[in-house]
C-alpha cells in the first residue's frame, strides 16, 4: 500500500498582471501529489476574468540501466492545450533522445521524437516533434531551498508551446511526508 502514499505534497502560486486592462490580477493556484515515480498537478488559474481547471500527470520509470518509458498528460484549458504523449527514451552524456507517440485529445496518434537537455536547477527543455504537424517546446526549472524540516520552499518556472504558449513563474512550498 506504499504505492498510494505520496513522497511529497506541494501548493504553489503564481500571479502576474491581466492582459486587458481594467481586469484585476490573474493568478494560478495549484496542488501536486509526488510518487516515487509519478506526479499529479491540479490547477486553478484566472486568465483575463475567466477562471479554467488545468492538470498534469507524469511518470518516468527505468527499464533497465540505458533505457526509460515515460508518459504525461497536460491539459491547459485556458489555451486550448491538451496533449499526451508516451516515450521510450535513452540519456546518452547530458543528451536525451527517444521515440514518441503523440496525441492530442488522446485521438489520433501519431509517431513523434523528442530530444532533451538538462536546465540549471532541476529541470529540462524537451522538444517534441514528427518533423510536420507537431513541434511541442517544454521546459521547466525549479530551485528548491534548504530548509530544515520537512517544508521546503521552492521556485519554478514552465514554458510549454504546442498550438499556444502558455508559461507561468510560480513560488510554492513542498511537504515532504
Amino acid at each position: 500500500m506504499a504505492w498510494l502514499i505520496p513522497i511529497s505534497l506541494a501548493l504553489s502560486l503564481s500571479l502576474r498582471p491581466a492582459y486587458r486592462s481594467g481586469e484585476p490580477f490573474d493568478y494560478l493556484v495549484g496542488g501536486r501529489a509526488i510518487y516515487e515515480f509519478h506526479a499529479y498537478c491540479l490547477e486553478w488559474e484566472r486568465e483575463n476574468g475567466s477562471c479554467f481547471l488545468n492538470y498534469a500527470a507524469y511518470g518516468r520509470r527505468g527499464l533497465n540501466k540505458t533505457y526509460y518509458m515515460s508518459y504525461s498528460t497536460e491539459v491547459v484549458t485556458g489555451k486550448e492545450i491538451n496533449r499526451q504523449t508516451i516515450l521510450i527514451g535513452r540519456d546518452i552524456l547530458l543528451l536525451g533522445v527517444g521515440a514518441a507517440a503523440v496525441t492530442h485529445e488522446y485521438s489520433n496518434p501519431r509517431g513523434a521524437v523528442t530530444f532533451s537537455a538538462p536546465l540549471p536547477g532541476d529541470g529540462s527543455l524537451r522538444f517534441t516533434t514528427d518533423f510536420n504537424r507537431i513541434h511541442v517546446w517544454d521546459a521547466e526549472t525549479s530551485c528548491r531551498f534548504n530548509a530544515d524540516g520537512g517544508i521546503v520552499p521552492f521556485m519554478e518556472g514552465h514554458l510549454l508551446h504546442d498550438r499556444r504558449t502558455y508559461w507561468r513563474a510560480e513560488i510554492g512550498l513542498e511537504i515532504r511526508l
